[in-house]
């Protein structure tokens, strides 16, 4: 049996320190919260 690993929390400074690919599977197909376009906002 496994033991579940506790939640972590990070605070990063920016959309650079997150993957393009791990952020837009999580957004979906929502053109506002694609990795790109908060990247370009910031």
């Amino acid at each position: 049996m496994n033991t579940p690993q506790a939640p972590q929390l990070r605070i990063l400074t920016g959309m650079h320190e997150i993957s393009p690919n791990d952020w837009n599977a999580l957004a979906g197909t929502q053109p506002f919260l694609q990795h790109a376009f908060l990247h370009a906002l910031e």
